[in-house]
């Protein structure tokens, strides 16, 4: 398993911050944090904006990786917590600008420094 220290080089849409990146032989784990809820249902429950879409992964070679998991604690003091597990590619490059997106979101980052 490797961690990056991730850098974001530029963002619009829902402010998403991007916490930590690991790898594991088959996922690329991230962790990211937003606070902008959203009301759904009946009984107007709150939910995390940046959940209320699909997430994608993307390189400036036009892979795109769709999230395989994602999930989030809705409460406590691990509120807005936001865990995405995407299925590693060998051909995604970790060194190069990557994108995580959404229709209401797009931050753009690096994997930057690798850590143990």
């Amino acid at each position: 398993m490797f961690a990056f220290l991730p850098r974001v080089l530029s963002q619009s849409g829902i402010y998403v911050r991007i916490i930590s990146i690991e790898t594991t032989d088959e996922f690329l784990l991230m962790r990211v944090h937003s606070q902008e809820t959203k009301l759904r249902g009946h009984h107007n429950t709150p939910y995390l904006a940046a959940l209320e879409r699909w997430l994608y992964l993307t390189n400036s070679e036009g892979m795109e990786l769709k999230a395989f998991q994602a999930g989030s604690a809705g409460e406590g003091p691990f509120a807005g917590q936001i865990d995405i597990a995407f299925l590693l590619d060998p051909r995604l490059d970790l060194r190069a600008p990557l994108t995580l997106k959404s229709d209401a979101l797009e931050v753009t980052f690096t994997a930057g420094e690798m850590v143990e």
